[in-house]
Order: C-alpha cells, then structure tokens, then sequence
C-alpha cells in the first residue's frame, strides 16, 4: 500500500522566509540578553582615621577627606569611623588636612585604595575596611628667655628692679633687686614675636634707651633668648667714683744703739799668746 507524501500548505518560499524571520528574533533576543551587563551590588566599607603624635596623644579636629570632600572630623580621642556604600573595584583616595601647630609627612596624610569585598564562611559578602593612621607632630617648643638690666654710675640701681618684661605686649616676668628675670614661653617656629623691657614706670627720671624692643624669629631647634640692656640717666653728669686715700707708708723705727763696754785699765802686761 502506497503512503502519500505530507506537503505544506504553504509555497516553498514562504516557508523559508519565515524560518528566516524566527531566526533573526531569536538572535536578536539573545544578543539584548548579552548586551545587558549583570549589575554589581552595593556595599558598606568601614572607614576609620586615627591622628595620633609620636607620644601616642590624640589630635582631635582633624578633617577627614573621601576624594577630597570633607566627611567629618577626628573625635577627642583622634578617631574618626565612617561607612562608605560603594560597589567594589572603586578607587578612593582618603586623606586628612593638615593642622596648625602639627606637622606631618605627606606620605602619611592621604591612602589611595580599591574597594574590595571578602566572603564570610557563610557566604556573605562584606566590604573590606579602609584605614589610615597619621602620625602628627606637634610643631610647638619651649624658648628660654634670660634678663639682665645694668644700671651705670648716673642712674639709682632701683630702676632696674621690678621692671616688667614684656613679650608681644603680655607681662611675663619681672627683674629682682640685681636687675635679672627668666622666663620660659611656647612658640612655633616660624613665627616673629617682640620682647619689650618696660621703663615707663622711672617716674621723672629720663632713662635711655628708653623701653627697648627686640625682634625675634623662632627656630625649629628651639633656642634661648639673651637681652643684656644697660641704662643710663643722660641728665646727669658722669659721677667720678670716689678714689680711695692711700694708706700711709709705715715709717722705719729707730733701733736701739748697743752700749759701749767700759775699757779694762791697762797693766802693763803685753800678752804674747
């Protein structure tokens, strides 16, 4: 028994124009399904910035910069903590500003890291921390300032005791009855300041020089200050110091003359031994 052939019911060509057309849609669906890349989540990333001096005492108020804008400031303890939502494979820089009367290498002021994730062993994923620990040192030293007032032959010694010695205007110590003082003072280095000795309080007595002033510059080594004024009343004429009277010369004593002997009477006799 003869079995007929199944023919379409559609011309030939038709047939393969539409074969043709699925073909195109289906490649078309799966290359948007390639084109579309899978999105990276999210992540928290600790940051934390310790501002430590080189005794380990904390600096507080220090900004913290996240590529280059501020985020907040180091706390009393010189801590400052943060979290940071960032897919991984990011790149930041974090970094501190500097602060006055510190100083610190600039290597240690900024960290440039890639954000990277680790998985737990139960298989979560946690971003990894980003820290920075920047040692500052405290640009601020102690100078040492010694006083010593003379005053000459025309001017009472009182008017270099209790003189006040004054730095950028403040009183800081005063002379003693030998017309010396000291004082110890915190500066930056860098920084000018003025010590002043005041005279004003000589009442009428003209005293030249007249409150003097010294400018001085701070050194990064610290150092110590000498001021060695002396004064004078130039009113007065120049007093001649009283010459001590010469002692007199002790005069020689006469020394007793021994007595004669008296002269044994002659006998006659010629010794002849």
């Amino acid at each position: 028994m003869n079995i007929p052939m199944i023919r379409p019911s559609l011309p030939p060509h038709l047939v393969m124009v539409l074969l043709l057309a699925s073909c195109l849609v289906w490649a078309s669906a799966c290359g948007d399904e390639q084109q579309q890349p899978q999105q990276v989540p999210e992540y928290e990333f600790p940051i934390e910035v310790s501002t430590l001096t080189i005794d380990e005492s904390p600096v507080a108020g220090v900004p913290v910069r996240i590529d280059g804008s501020v985020v907040g400031f180091t706390d009393a303890e010189g801590v400052f903590k943060g979290t940071l939502l960032e897919r991984p494979g990011e790149e930041i820089e974090l970094s501190i500003d500097e602060m006055e009367g510190y100083y610190v290498d600039s290597e240690d002021t900024r960290e440039s890291t890639t954000l990277k994730i680790t998985r737990s062993l139960e298989g979560n994923y946690r971003g990894l921390p980003v820290t920075l620990r920047a040692e500052l040192q405290s640009t601020v030293l102690e100078y040492l300032t010694w006083v010593q007032l003379n005053c000459d032959n025309n001017l009472d010694d009182e008017h270099c005791e209790n003189v006040p010695i004054l730095l950028d205007g403040e009183e800081m110590a005063r002379t003693d009855s030998t017309g010396f003082a000291h004082f110890v003072f915190e500066g930056n280095p860098g920084e000018e300041h003025e010590f002043r000795v005041d005279m004003s309080d000589s009442g009428s007595v003209t005293i030249e020089p007249s409150s003097p002033r010294y400018e001085i510059e701070l050194e990064r080594n610290g150092m110590v200050f000498h001021i060695n004024e002396e004064f004078t009343d130039p009113t007065v004429r120049t007093r001649r110091r009283a010459r001590p009277r010469p002692r007199p010369r002790p005069q020689p004593q006469p020394q007793p003359q021994p007595e004669p002997e008296p002269e044994e009477e002659s006998s006659g006799v010629i010794p002849l031994f």
